[in-house]
């Protein structure tokens, strides 16, 4: 029988961490992930995820009983057990099916929800990894524990935060100005946007093209501030307002770091 620990450090920006058979789930999926990521010329998406944070992981919550939190599920009886590394669930989140009995608790039938039958990409298998059939008892024990005590830590400001704070600016512009054009969020489009001049505080060549790449991705994807009113968890709503300084430093946004289109 296989092993689960849910493991809580009370880091702030690690959630709780999966550890199956004394390894963690994040490291199992990119060993699956890796040769179909590498097939598509970016191997760097292996395995991309992050945890769920410790409010839909232990009791009273029910997710990983498989009663998905929020709208966190591709099918009946799945759940998201990895989120989007982002901290967006439905950016690029693996799911698996959870069996419930007495005694077992089947996690089987593991999916990239962007990597499936019809993707364009091609379907991603996750032949390797699993079934993992789980003592009861045991599973309640860990979904049972108390949450670890979180100190806040400031974050260390580098050059980065300041482009990042440059592309979410140009992000929020794209995103409103693709909205005030009446183009409707997730439509097809071929023609590039008429881009605005960075604004005078984007002081050099590297934050304007911050501005730029944000301004892409905001005209592409982003939610504008009309359509985000009235919506307490906009990732709940499938809606990006943005996104963290992680993210598009994995995600070749930002300096060092080569530039691939997002997923």
């Amino acid at each position: 029988m296989d092993t689960i620990a849910f493991a809580d450090d009370g880091g702030p920006d690690i959630g709780v961490r999966i550890i199956i058979n004394a390894r963690e789930l994040v490291e199992l999926a990119r060993e699956a992930e890796l040769p179909y990521a590498t097939r598509e010329g970016h191997p760097d998406i292996a395995g991309a995820y992050g945890y769920f944070g410790p409010m839909f992981v232990f009791s009273p919550a029910r997710h990983f009983y498989g009663e998905p939190a929020h709208d966190w599920t591709d099918g009946n009886g799945r759940i998201y057990v990895l989120s989007c590394s982002c901290g967006i669930p439905e950016c690029w989140a693996l799911s698996a099916r959870v069996v419930l009995s007495d005694t077992e608790v089947i996690w089987a039938d593991f999916r990239q929800t962007h990597r499936g039958p019809l993707s364009v990409s091609g379907q991603w298998r996750y032949d390797s990894l699993g079934p993992f059939i789980f003592d009861r008892r045991a599973y309640d024990k860990e979904l049972a524990k108390t949450p670890a005590v979180r100190t806040p830590r400031p974050p260390q400001r580098t050059r980065n935060t300041r482009l990042a704070e440059v592309f979410n600016l140009g992000f929020r512009r794209g995103a409103n100005d693709r909205a005030a054009a009446g183009i409707v969020l997730g439509s097809e489009r071929t023609a590039e946007p008429a881009i605005p001049p960075a604004p005078m505080e984007c002081g050099d060549e590297m934050e304007r093209e911050a501005w730029l790449g944000g301004y892409r991705a905001g005209h592409t994807c982003g939610a504008s501030d009309a359509e985000l009113e009235g919506v307490e968890i906009p990732g709940a709503n499938g809606l990006i307002t943005g996104f963290d300084q992680k993210f598009l430093e994995r995600f070749g946004f930002l300096q060092g770091v080569p530039d691939h289109a997002l997923r």
